[in-house]
């Protein structure tokens, strides 16, 4: 049974949220130079 009180932390509708696709976007940018960065220093 799930617990109605709580928020669901991921609702389906964020995704189609304008005003989330930018920090999005540069949320996931700085995810991939980190991991390049790691890479290199690894390698």
């Amino acid at each position: 049974m799930k617990d109605s009180s709580v928020p669901d932390p991921h609702p389906s509708d964020d995704f189609n949220d304008p005003d989330l696709a930018e920090p999005r976007h540069r949320q996931q940018a700085i995810g991939v130079g980190l991991s390049h960065k790691f890479d290199s220093v690894i390698n």
